[in-house]
């Protein structure tokens, strides 16, 4: 059985588990909890920022920001997630 997440991810373990979650599946409606429990009015100005310049945020990619902003993971272990998600699409592809 899944482990059930919290709205608020506050630890680095936690935040690992969810993504380890997410790349067992590749369903980024796993992160949507999360990011409804940790957008900010500014983290909503940054999405809106993006989305207006043609540069809309998956929910991954709104992962690993609030991640990074809350200083949960670094800049460089959030990279190594997105390397393990290019390489799990890819697979998933082949």
């Amino acid at each position: 059985m899944d482990a059930e997440f919290s709205t608020v991810i506050a630890t680095k373990e936690e935040a690992v588990e969810l993504f380890e979650k997410y790349f067992r599946t590749l369903d980024e409606g796993v992160f949507a909890p999360m990011i409804r429990g940790m957008t900010t009015p500014d983290d909503e100005g940054v999405f809106a920022i993006m989305r207006g310049s043609g540069n809309d945020m998956r929910p991954f990619t709104m992962a690993c920001y609030l991640v990074n902003t809350r200083n949960i993971l670094s800049v460089d272990e959030s990279m190594i997630f997105v390397d393990l998600e290019a390489a799990a699409r890819k697979a998933r592809a082949a």
